[in-house]
């Protein structure tokens, strides 16, 4: 059984590396003039191929004009619809519900590489979770503060944000974090310059606004599951840097153009070893993150609707499978 769960998920893992490639040429030609944040949505369709193992099947799959890998789509039983499918990139099985290898030696390859791969899932697995707890550990020092409630609220209003966020504050964090899925809450330095207040806090309430915590929990789940194929690790590493640019970018659009340079000196005063459980607000790729607050500019609103549409039409080719 757990062959079989494995044969599926390295099928997976070898599609999303296939869409990674793409989505890397795409960014490296076209990621000075695209905004990051519509870089950082299309990760989305690498996540989840990495994570759910079907989807629909349809004659627009960029799959459908790769044939020549011959990639094939296999029906998932009791379909009525006939559209849903997952991928098979291998094609060593005679038979697939249940799957019947084609020979022993396969049979004995996936029964070996299979417990291979479960022991890593919970190494990998038991190292991020002990990771997580002493980063948590750690923030928990922290100490509620009503010191900054009026910044908060203005910059929850700027970004039209609802709900209570607790602010804390600890003097053995070197950069602001946000902590917590449900109740999420902003970790602040007691060093930090109250004239940088505002951007922390605002960068840190866009993260929440997005559900960036939610991104990293399954970004390390992703991790675990395909812990050798480095390709997820590379798209840990870069979607993380595209999160954080386009969050600035996003704090950019919600302060005037002569605040840029407050904003880039709060990041640079914050800057720190990289986070690997949370977001925070300066642990990122620093120069890059800097470069892109210089060069960046708004844009027009039918330059928004174009990006949009692209990003769809990328998202329509990539995460559907071929036609059955």
């Amino acid at each position: 059984m757990i062959s079989h769960i494995f044969y599926v998920y390295l099928n997976m893992s070898i599609i999303a590396s296939i869409i990674a490639i793409i989505l890397l040429i795409i960014r490296f030609i076209f990621g000075k003039i695209i905004p990051r944040k519509f870089i950082y949505s299309v990760w989305a369709i690498v996540l989840f191929r990495l994570l759910i193992p079907i989807s629909l099947s349809s004659k627009w799959s960029i799959i459908n004009i790769i044939d020549s890998y011959n990639i094939k789509s296999i029906k998932i039983p009791n379909n009525q619809a006939d559209i849903l499918s997952y991928t098979n990139t291998i094609q060593v099985a005679n038979n697939y519900f249940p799957i019947k290898y084609k020979s022993q030696f396969i049979t004995s390859f996936f029964n070996i590489t299979s417990l291979i791969w479960l022991i890593g899932i919970f190494v990998i697995g038991i190292i991020a979770f002990i990771m997580y707890r002493i980063t948590i550990k750690k923030l928990m020092k922290a100490k509620q503060t009503d010191e900054y409630n009026d910044v908060l609220m203005q910059c929850m209003n700027v970004l039209k944000m609802k709900g209570k966020i607790l602010i804390y504050k600890g003097d053995f964090i070197q950069t602001p974090a946000v902590i917590g899925l449900i109740k999420p809450k902003i970790i602040i330095p007691n060093s930090v310059d109250n004239k940088e207040l505002k951007y922390i806090i605002l960068h840190e309430l866009c993260h929440i606004n997005r559900k960036d915590q939610l991104w990293k929990v399954l970004t390390i789940i992703a991790v675990c599951i395909h812990w050798y194929n480095p390709f997820v690790w590379l798209l840990f590493y870069i979607a993380d840097r595209d999160m954080e640019m386009s969050c600035d970018e996003k704090v950019l659009n919600n302060i005037q153009n002569n605040e840029k340079k407050q904003y880039a000196t709060a990041l640079t005063n914050m800057a720190c070893d990289p986070q690997f459980t949370v977001t925070a607000f300066g642990s990122t790729a620093i120069k890059a993150r800097i470069l892109n607050i210089v060069h960046y500019r708004k844009l027009p609103l039918y330059m928004i609707i174009i990006m949009t549409i692209v990003c769809i039409i990328i998202t329509i080719l990539l995460i559907t499978n071929p036609t059955l």
